[in-house]
């Protein structure tokens, strides 16, 4: 199951060596620990003969768990170059062929760019299309994505991965690439929330209704060094081979998630007057969908608020939808 790495000094050792800080502003929390790093990694199963894109390795905790793991090939993504020579010594250890260093920002890299030049390098390990076309399950694609997120960015990044999903475009070009990510436990509660709860909200949705978000584990806080005030949670997330409702578009989706979660202690009857004046065109609206008005947001399920949202936007057509005003 494991493949064995060539000796090397302990992560905390080289990051003492080298003198590296988690700087607070890139919300970095180091894990020293390797039963976790190397549990991290197994989240990730079956990652055997597998692409593998690691997003954030920091000093290579994780990154050496997931390389035990018989991977193919591992690509790191890091934006901090401070971490660049003690990822280049594991780098020599295993060659470059096993391991391939990407110094990056994740937010503004283009990950189709990034999976075509891996695909180009592979040649002679030919990897079929028809190996992740979008009726291939998560499990059975040959790549996979995993990173110990920094939290001030983690939910940037799902929503861009969600929006990429939605339009089978970036990562999702690729098949249905599957996800292992952590979060602080806060968010990632809200990204597997069930309707009818408190944690259900635009996270939930917007995440359920084009993926399958599941809990692995709880990383405590004691677990990163340094400690910091919260926990985590590491969440698996697997493409749906269709989105739950099709045809929806990703801007009128967050546009109404936007509108109607803003008010959530409103009825959904009264929260939709923010988009749609008529009080009749709002009934119609929601008996079309077979959904109550005196339902609150969290009380619709993820079909319901697909419907919803498709029948808006074929009801009222194209919007003027501003990004800057999606906030979760």
């Amino acid at each position: 199951m494991f493949s064995r790495l060539p000796p090397l000094p302990s992560v905390a050792d080289l990051v003492k060596l080298y003198g590296v800080t988690a700087k607070q502003q890139l919300s970095q929390n180091f894990i020293f620990d390797s039963r976790l790093a190397q549990k991290f990694a197994e989240a990730g199963k079956p990652l055997k003969n597998k692409i593998v894109i690691e997003v954030g390795p920091g000093p290579g905790s994780i990154t050496r768990g997931i390389l035990k793991m018989g991977v193919k090939k591992l690509i790191c993504v890091e934006k901090d170059t401070r971490f660049k020579p003690i990822l280049q010594m594991l780098q020599t250890s295993v060659g470059k062929d096993k391991l391939e260093l990407v110094f990056d920002d994740m937010l503004k890299l283009n990950e189709e760019e990034l999976i075509k030049s891996i695909i180009e390098k592979e040649e002679e390990n030919f990897i079929s299309e028809n190996s992740y076309n979008k009726d291939v399950p998560a499990e059975d694609n040959p790549f996979c994505l995993i990173g110990n997120l920094p939290f001030n960015i983690a939910t940037e990044l799902l929503l861009k991965w969600m929006r990429q999903l939605s339009n089978r475009e970036g990562l999702f070009k690729f098949g249905n690439i599957p996800l292992i990510l952590a979060f602080q436990t806060e968010v990632a509660e809200r990204i597997y929330a069930t309707p009818k709860t408190k944690k259900f909200g635009r996270l939930s949705v917007m995440t359920q209704q084009y993926a399958d978000p599941k809990r692995c584990f709880l990383i405590k806080s004691r677990s990163f060094v340094p400690a910091p005030d919260v926990t985590a949670t590491v969440v698996r997330i697997d493409p749906r081979l269709e989105p739950v409702v099709e045809n929806v578009k990703v801007p009128v989706l967050e546009l109404i998630l936007r509108e109607i979660f803003g008010q959530k202690r409103k009825q959904i009857s009264n929260s939709l007057k923010q988009l749609i004046e008529s009080k009749e065109e709002i009934h119609e609206l929601l008996d079309n969908q077979n959904i109550k008005s005196t339902l609150r947001p969290e009380e619709l399920t993820i079909k319901q608020w697909g419907g919803l949202s498709l029948h808006f936007q074929d009801r009222y057509g194209s919007i003027d939808y501003n990004k800057e005003k999606t906030y979760y």
